[in-house]
């Protein structure tokens, strides 16, 4: 399907310090194996080893590899292969967004610092977990944080300018310190220049861009990094966020099943399940809502304190008022609505009569940057524009819309300055093109 040649595939098991990698390259047209190995070796061969391994791709597909091409495959190696162990389950810690997890990618980075303090992609990784504490707010040493942080980011660019992990974990810093978009996307497109199909970067841009009201940049964003990487289950979601934005409900509900049916960690249950239920009760299909709410909570890897926020809201739209009251008044809203629940609550509190709940929550996600926007694509939370903090009705911004998307009512476009539409879907590497911010 993606017009591939050939394909390597293989397997590593490891015992101690031995490790055993079997490898084969596949001719992608028949099925016949073009060259095959099996090496034995300690860990501390391992990088010996990547370089055999494509010197024989390349006999064995008769290409020529040029030196820039062999320096790409040894850059950001360490000097103490331990440290790179150490980097990659740290990866793979980050990688699962929960609380517990992110703590000990960041323990592991930083052993991996210890052993190579020249590492750049450990000090890269560093500056991205901080990002994530400050976040979710899940420290409150907020000041070390946000110094520490910038300065682990800073120093993977010093070790290696073009590094685009580096860019991209100062501009996760930039908006946990100061919300700056500007900067921060600055600092993301050079991660996107550096490495055109940096997935991550792509991810984040998109996000930026939300706050900026940009949804077609948006979705660009994330379609591009789906099509560079379609096991990209993190930007699946947060395309799912804009198709639910621009009512394009059956689209979302396809994307997010797919995400559903491997998914192996509490984030990919929870909040796929959470989108889900968005979906269906936006097109008025609350018991479908319920459903989702509910395959969540009989998940075992989703504890019932996580998804209780989304047990609230569905039981507020079904009337269950008083149950939903209770556990309003049970959550932090600060700390849910950091964590993309504010949508939910806001909601949940107006339809049980919470006017105050509804406004605290509306003034937490403030901090996320893109409630001017929701409160005015969303006629249920239009009564929070009669607040002084949100108000008023009509805000001095441009909305850019996806040329994909169906056009809202004229009412409700006209509660911004200027309506913009272009095309949500990317063409190809130039995926940055004209954008709203970063220039």
């Amino acid at each position: 399907d993606l017009g591939v040649q050939a394909v390597l595939e293989g397997s590593v098991r490891r015992a101690g310090e031995r490790i055993r990698i079997t490898v084969q390259l596949i001719n992608a047209a028949d099925g016949f194996q073009l060259w095959g190995e099996r090496f034995d070796r300690t860990l501390d061969d391992v990088f010996a080893v990547q370089d055999e391994i494509a010197g024989a791709i390349v006999q064995a597909l008769r290409v020529a590899m040029s030196p820039s091409d062999v320096a790409e495959i040894r850059r950001d190696r360490p000097d103490d292969v331990k440290a790179y162990d150490l980097y990659l389950r740290g990866r793979d810690k980050y990688g699962l967004y929960e609380h517990g997890a992110m703590q000990e990618a960041l323990d592991l980075f930083r052993q991996a610092i210890a052993l190579d303090p020249n590492y750049a992609l450990a000090w890269a990784g560093m500056a991205d977990c901080m990002a994530q504490f400050l976040q979710h707010h899940w420290t409150d040493e907020v000041d070390r944080f946000r110094k520490e942080g910038l300065e682990a980011a800073q120093k993977a660019i010093a070790i290696d300018p073009d590094l685009a992990e580096g860019h991209k974990a100062e501009a996760n810093i930039l908006m946990a310190n100061s919300n700056n978009v500007d900067e921060a996307a600055r600092s993301l497109r050079r991660a996107i220049r550096a490495n055109p199909r940096y997935t991550p970067a792509m991810t984040n841009l998109g996000v930026l861009s939300v706050a900026r009201y940009d949804l077609a940049m948006a979705e660009r964003m994330y379609r591009r990094a789906i099509e560079v990487d379609p096991q990209d289950n993190f930007s699946r979601i947060w395309l799912s966020v804009i198709l639910f934005w621009t009512f394009r409900e059956e689209e979302g509900l396809a994307i997010l099943e797919t995400i559903l049916d491997g998914a192996d960690s509490e984030f990919y249950v929870k909040i796929p399940n959470t989108m889900i239920a968005l979906l269906h009760a936006q097109r008025g299909d609350l018991e479908a809502a319920e459903a989702a709410i509910q395959a969540a909570v009989d998940s075992p890897l989703v504890p019932y304190e996580a998804i209780e926020p989304m047990v609230g809201w569905i039981r507020a739209l079904r009337g269950r008022t008083e149950e939903a009251r209770t556990i309003l008044r049970k959550i932090n809203t600060h700390a849910w609505s950091a964590m993309g629940y504010g949508h939910a609550i806001m909601q949940a509190a107006l339809a049980v009569g919470d006017w105050d709940e509804a406004v605290r929550a509306a003034s937490y996600v403030k901090e996320e940057g893109w409630l001017p926007m929701v409160l005015r694509l969303n006629p249920e939370l239009h009564s929070l524009l009669e607040h002084p903090e949100f108000g008023p009705p009509r805000c001095d911004a441009t909305l850019i819309w996806p040329l994909q998307a169906p056009m809202v009512d004229e009412a409700r476009f006209r509660l911004f300055r200027r309506v913009e539409i272009q095309s949500g879907l990317p063409e190809g590497e130039d995926v940055l093109g004209e954008s709203s911010i970063g220039d």
